[in-house]
């Protein structure tokens, strides 16, 4: 199926249908990064322990402008 076919019948579907196809699509872009060659094999496990994390604790994080202060900070010192 092309593109074009896809596109023309994302209208048809149920608003459902189309979240998930919108999930799994952000999903898929998320792991864009995992074909990067600048990476190392540890890097990218580490990447997706931290993401796991995040995903299992959100409670435990922070907005980035408290993250970007906090680093400044540390930097500074």
């Amino acid at each position: 199926m092309s593109a074009a076919e896809i596109l023309e019948e994302l209208p048809l579907l149920t608003t459902h249908d189309r979240a998930q196809i919108g999930a799994e699509i952000a999903r898929l872009d998320e792991m864009d990064w995992q074909d990067a060659d600048d990476l190392t094999q540890d890097e990218k496990k580490m990447i997706v322990a931290r993401l796991r994390e995040a995903d299992e604790h959100p409670e435990r994080l922070i907005p980035w402008n408290e993250a970007k202060t906090r680093l400044q900070s540390a930097v500074s010192k």
